[in-house]
């Protein structure tokens, strides 16, 4: 009877252990850009002068609910054809917590750092108009959904998966059915490489404490 008590208590342990060890964890994305597509008029007499996507990395971390998401340092500058193209992206810091249905963006391009929140409502509708579709993918190991959004700069599918602990995901999206392993649309698209489940200090992935925070006054860029 103890051994039998000491083989469940064991069992219960490893189980606990497992359980928590899928909460934590970080994600590698590739984000690629289709950058003829960003063209401006008045640029498109170069669209033959550069190439036509370029690709950058991006890495999540997460715990629980809590997310933070990084652009990796990179150089993005480029010379071709005697064209010399630098590639800008948003790299702020940004944060999600599941729990407020919140997107936070840590601002420090003024005098004093700042946050800015987007917050959504239990279907997600601040940023887009969005409904599951028909189809999967396997991304990174899991079986992922299709979700259609409806947004400003044209139609967008993403790919979610209800088995991690936060929703939303890569470049400070939010989304009601889960974690987004990948997006397409007209001007980019992205992916999951890789994730790593391994211990995320909860400090990590929570919004800097003692930073003024602003209610964002439009919808988060894509």
């Amino acid at each position: 009877m103890i051994m039998k008590k000491l083989i469940l208590l064991c069992l219960s342990l490893f189980v606990a252990g497992f359980v928590s060890a899928q909460e934590s964890g970080k994600i590698q994305y590739e984000l690629t850009l289709n950058i003829h597509a960003t063209l401006k008029p008045d640029q498109l007499q170069y669209k033959d002068l550069i190439p036509e996507t370029s690709t950058v990395r991006s890495v999540l971390f997460f715990n629980g609910g809590n997310a933070k998401i990084m652009l990796l340092p990179e150089n993005t500058e480029s010379e071709e054809g005697g064209v010399k193209m630098k590639i800008q992206m948003d790299n702020s810091i940004k944060f999600i917590e599941t729990a407020s249905q919140s997107i936070f963006k840590l601002d420090e391009s003024g005098s004093q750092k700042k946050l800015i929140v987007t917050k959504f409502d239990e279907n997600g509708e601040k940023q887009s108009t969005s409904k599951i579709g028909t189809k999967t993918k396997t991304i990174a190991g899991y079986t992922c959904k299709e979700v259609k959004v409806k947004s400003d700069d044209g139609p967008i599918t993403l790919w979610v998966t209800d088995k991690l602990p936060f929703k939303g995901g890569i470049i400070g999206m939010y989304s009601p059915y889960g974690a987004i392993l990948g997006m397409e649309s007209k001007k980019m698209s992205i992916l999951a490489t890789s994730i790593q489940f391994e211990p995320v200090d909860p400090g990590t992935v929570k919004i800097p404490e003692g930073v003024p925070i602003e209610e964002s006054n439009g919808k988060l860029s894509l």
